[in-house]
């Protein structure tokens, strides 16, 4: 658990201990943080006095100085300061209700944050142990323990709002995130109330977890039932459409940080790609259970659908038709974002307090939206690589999902080293999962570019094994242009849908694609970066994906690096040529955001004010410690 997050509970109140041995964190301590916050508000409304020091007095009047804003949240209050004998009136303007609502959402996140991150650390002390074990008789007990304690039989439920392409075409990218954030306070609840446990959040998706398929099939038509009555009178673009899916079986589930294994890959290909708008599918073993239960034939009709093919083999699906109009869904207000730790951890605070105003004032949409693109939304470099594992054949192996798991973890934390290096930074929505794709985001081409070869290179050396299944064989996508970044907790934009089509629907494993202008940009800073591309075949290529032609260039990877030419040269060359002329323009103070942000703090003293957007919070603390350690291990080679 980093730093930041202990510090930012410390200044709220909430005692954290150390963080080599910090414990969960009690619940009811957090909700007594809250309970005092409200209290802190309802006397700031109501009025009080309090002692300036040497005889000075102050007071909050609620007289006629005091005016309520038309929106009815904010109010201006007159502060009287007495010293002496003179005095002073003040007016200022308070926003109650939002500054309240920031604290809590920053708790939430810290709460989610801490949670996540002990989980994460559990988890990876007991993969050491059992990787470390030192007999087979000691590794399979630690696996039995492991498995003992995070598997188990659920059943998954997997949400995934359509029309993303349209209304973010039509209406911009901010306003398909605040249908998100209206779907996520309306389902969320309804999800709970049924016995669900929400899993993660990926862009538009929901996983969810509950005990029985009842439940979940129960849970998935009150969201329907309540989508619809949402939507009634709304406009097409306003109107929010869920595609379900619903599996049951065992399942790898780490709290608060993902699902995976058995039958989620089923579940989430479901959800996502195979259930139209507004239907649920389900899998056999889930109307087997259903049609057991006594009511459930009254409310859903389940009717066999084309079937899934999975490895090759056949995997019967069912469509279940629900009679909506016989359930009254439980609405809450979809006024403002919902306050869960799981959801508010993946977040900023400031992008949170942003939707929840756009959601409350239609009228300011506009300015919001422009607000949000000034603050969150720069050019970049899109890097996503997709894992490849070949299984090895060994009928004995019964510890697969830990070696996989196990793998994924590593090559995803030298993956995080490698990026920090070339001053990148992997985002958290993916890399805390245990699904094999790395998402990051760079401040120019040639870093996401050197950052690929640099992976790939570590993939392809022979020193690196991962257990039961053969070395990892990465597909990448490289783009670049305007991402919408929020604190590298997530990211949006066409250059990252683009940047996961190459990296994840089209390459083939020992492939790297290119799009056209990251491919010029490299070749016209040549003389920056070193020319990358001269050691490297590029075969120009292009792929027509659902509609969408995308023109790119190929490299492949293992050919080029079994290649005795290409050893020889990878001997003569640097890695990143580009790389100490970016580190010295940093270091002789150059004020771009994606400057090297531990220079530019110690010369912020004398220099005019610097735009650091790209190295914001926990980004600025990554990119100085990976600056500090390859100029500790340049120095050494040198």
């Amino acid at each position: 658990m980093g730093s930041g997050i202990s510090t930012s509970c410390a200044k709220r109140g909430v005692q954290v201990q150390d963080e080599s041995t910090c414990g969960p964190l009690d619940l009811m301590e957090m909700q007594q943080q809250i309970e005092a916050l409200k209290l802190e508000v309802r006397e700031l409304r109501e009025g009080r006095e309090w002692s300036k020091g040497d005889g000075a007095r102050s007071r909050v009047s609620d007289s006629s100085a005091s005016e309520r804003r038309t929106n009815g949240r904010s109010k201006k209050e007159s502060v009287s300061v007495t010293s002496g004998e003179q005095a002073h009136s003040i007016t200022y303007e308070v926003d109650y209700e939002a500054n309240f609502r920031r604290q809590v959402y920053a708790l939430s996140q810290d709460l989610g944050q801490m949670q996540r991150n002990l989980s994460l650390d559990d988890l990876r002390h007991l993969l050491g142990q059992w990787r470390m074990a030192q007999s087979d008789a000691d590794q399979l007990s630690l696996a039995t323990a492991i498995r003992r304690l995070y598997v188990r039989d659920y059943s998954l439920l997997v949400s995934d709002m359509s029309g993303f392409t349209r209304i973010t075409k039509e209406d911009g990218i901010c306003h398909f995130l605040m249908l998100i954030k209206r779907m996520q306070t309306t389902c969320i609840p309804l999800m709970q109330s049924f016995g669900g446990t929400l899993v993660k959040v990926e862009a538009d998706n929901l996983f969810v977890i509950f005990p029985t398929p009842r439940h979940a099939l129960m849970a998935s038509m009150h969201c329907h039932a309540a989508m619809k009555v949402y939507n009634a009178g709304k406009r097409p673009n306003d109107s929010i459409h869920l595609s379900m899916s619903i599996v049951h079986g065992s399942m790898f589930h780490i709290p608060g940080v993902d699902v995976f294994g058995g039958v989620v890959p089923i579940g989430f290909e479901l959800g996502e790609d195979a259930a139209g708008k507004d239907e649920t599918l389900v899998v056999e073993d889930v109307v087997n259970h259903c049609k057991r239960q006594p009511g459930i034939s009254e409310l859903v009709e389940f009717v066999e659908a084309d079937p899934l093919i999975e490895h090759g083999q056949p995997v019967p699906v069912w469509r279940a038709l629900m009679r909506l109009h016989k359930v009254t869904p439980r609405l809450g207000s979809a006024d403002a974002p919902i306050v869960n730790t799981q959801v508010n951890a993946e977040e900023p605070v400031e992008f949170v307090t942003m939707m929840e105003e756009r959601m409350s004032f239609p009228s300011k949409m506009a300015e919001i939206d422009s607000d949000l693109q000034g603050l969150f939304t720069e050019h970049s470099a899109v890097l996503v690589i997709t894992l490849h594992f070949t299984e090895k054949h060994d009928e004995s192996a019964n510890e697969k999902d830990l070696y996989l798991l196990d793998a994924v973890l590593s090559l995803k934390a030298e993956a995080a080293r490698i990026c920090k290096m070339h001053l990148g930074a992997p985002v958290t929505a993916l890399q805390i999962r245990a699904s094999p794709v790395i998402f990051a985001l760079f401040p120019d081409c040639a870093a996401a570019f050197n950052t690929a070869i640099e992976f790939a290179s570590f993939c392809h050396s022979e020193q690196y094994g991962v257990g039961e299944f053969s070395k990892c064989s990465p597909s990448m996508g490289i783009t670049q242009g305007r991402v919408l970044n929020l604190n590298h907790h997530n990211a949006f934009g066409d250059a990252v849908n683009c940047a996961f089509k190459l990296g994840e629907d089209i390459a083939q494993p020992w492939h790297m694609l290119i799009d056209e202008a990251v491919v010029n940009d490299l070749i016209n800073n040549k003389d920056n970066n070193g020319d990358p591309l001269s050691r490297w075949p590029l075969v120009p290529d292009t792929e027509c994906v659902s509609g969408v032609v995308f023109i790119f260039s190929r490299i492949d990877l293992k050919t080029s690096m079994n290649d005795a030419k290409f050893s020889r040269q990878e001997s003569e060359l640097p890695q990143d040529q580009g790389l100490d002329l970016r580190r010295r323009r940093a270091s002789d103070g150059e004020t771009g955001k994606h400057a090297n942000i531990a220079s530019l703090v110690f010369k912020a003293v004398t220099t005019a004010p610097i735009d650091t957007r790209w190295t914001r919070t926990k980004l600025a603390i990554q990119a100085s410690s990976g600056s500090k350690r390859f100029e500790e291990s340049g120095a050494k080679d040198a």
